[in-house]
C-alpha cells in the first residue's frame, strides 16, 4: 500500500510535529519539512517541488504580513488548495501570564537566564529600584503583582479561537479543557509533547488517517523544554491552576561581558539566583527608563 505524503510548515513546532507523524501516521511518510522563521525567499521553488508531491500540506498558518511570501497561508492556499490543511500556532499565555518578551527600541530582545524570555514581575521590581532580596520576597508573597494578570487565561483562548476561526484544525477547546490541570506549555509558544501529539491526531483525523500510539512516542523526550519557568504557588493560586508549582527555574548559562549572551550549555536556576542574574542582565542591556516594548 502506498504511503500518504506530507509535507509539514510550521515554526519551532515543525520538527516535532514531523517527527510525530512518522511514528503515529498509519502508512504516512514525511516528505518535506519548512520551519517558518528560519525560511527564505530563494527558497521557494525547492520547497514548492516538494509540496507538488505530497498528498497533504499541514500548514501552521502564517499571515500575510510575513516577509518570506510563499510560507503564507493564503499563498499555500492559492497554489495547492485543498491538500493545504491549516492549524494555528500553539500560543497560549494562561499558563505563565508572568513570562513576557522585552524588545529594545534599536531592535531585538532583552536576553537573560531565560534566553529570550524575561519574568515580567522581575523585569517591574528592577525597573522600580526594589532590591533583588526584596524582588524575591514579593514574588514568593505578595499576590498584588499577579492581580492584574488574572485576565491573562481568557483573552489567549479568546486569541486563539479568533485566530483559528478560519483554519481547518483549532486547538482552543483542547487548551480550554485541560490548561487548569495539565502543564501544556513551558513557555507560551513552546507547547509540552502531549499537547503536539494531540495537535498530530487532530491533523490525521482531517484528513482521515488513524493515529497510532506506539512505545517510541512515549520515548520521545519533550522537544521543546529548554526554558521550565517557575510556577510559582502565588501563580498557580491566582489561576486556580491544579498542577505542581515550583520555585526552581531550568534556563541557560549566560555570560555577561561587553553585552549578554546565553550558551547552550542548561541550567537550573533557584528563585534567588534566578532575580540576581536577571537583575544583571537587565543592567547591561538597558536602563530603568528605557522604553521597552512588552509581549
Amino acid at each position: 500500500m502506498a504511503k500518504v505524503k506530507i509535507a509539514v510548515l510550521a515554526n519551532c513546532q515543525a520538527r516535532p510535529i514531523a517527527r510525530m507523524l512518522d511514528l503515529m501516521g498509519e502508512d504516512v511518510e514525511v516528505v518535506a519539512t519548512t520551519i517558518t522563521h528560519l525560511a527564505k525567499a530563494e527558497e521557494c521553488d525547492d520547497a514548492y517541488d516538494a509540496y507538488r508531491g505530497a498528498d497533504y500540506i499541514f500548514a501552521q498558518a502564517v499571515n500575510d504580513q510575513y516577509p518570506v511570501k510563499f510560507v503564507t497561508t493564503s499563498a499555500l492556499k492559492q497554489n495547492f488548495g485543498a491538500k493545504v490543511i491549516s492549524w494555528p500556532n500553539a500560543f497560549f499565555k494562561g499558563q505563565g501570564p508572568d513570562i513576557c518578551y522585552l524588545s529594545m527600541p534599536s531592535g531585538g530582545r532583552v536576553l537573560g537566564p531565560l534566553t529570550e524570555y524575561q519574568s515580567y514581575p522581575v523585569y517591574q521590581f528592577w525597573k522600580a529600584g526594589l532590591g533583588a532580596t526584596e524582588a524575591v520576597t514579593a514574588l514568593r508573597n505578595d499576590p498584588s503583582w499577579i492581580k492584574s494578570l488574572t485576565v491573562t487565561p481568557e483573552q489567549s483562548i479568546r486569541q486563539l479561537r479568533n485566530r483559528e476561526a478560519a483554519l481547518d484544525v483549532g486547538l482552543a477547546d483542547e487548551i480550554e479543557a485541560r490548561w487548569k490541570t495539565e502543564r501544556l506549555f513551558f513557555t507560551f509558544n513552546h507547547p509540552s509533547k502531549d499537547l503536539l501529539a494531540g495537535t498530530v491526531r487532530r491533523l490525521l483525523k482531517h484528513v482521515g488517517i488513524g493515529a497510532r500510539e506506539t512505545p517510541a512516542l512515549q520515548r520521545m523526550p519533550e522537544p521543546l523544554d529548554k526554558v521550565i519557568p517557575a510556577l510559582l504557588p502565588v501563580v498557580a493560586d491566582a489561576l486556580g491552576l491544579r498542577i505542581p508549582t515550583s520555585e526552581s527555574t531550568k534556563g541557560c548559562v549566560v555570560e555577561i561581558g561587553s553585552g549578554v549572551a546565553f550558551t547552550k550549555e542548561a541550567r537550573h536556576y533557584e528563585l534567588p539566583e534566578l532575580v540576581e542574574v536577571s537583575y544583571r542582565c537587565l543592567d547591561k542591556q538597558i536602563t530603568p527608563s528605557t522604553e521597552v516594548r512588552v509581549t
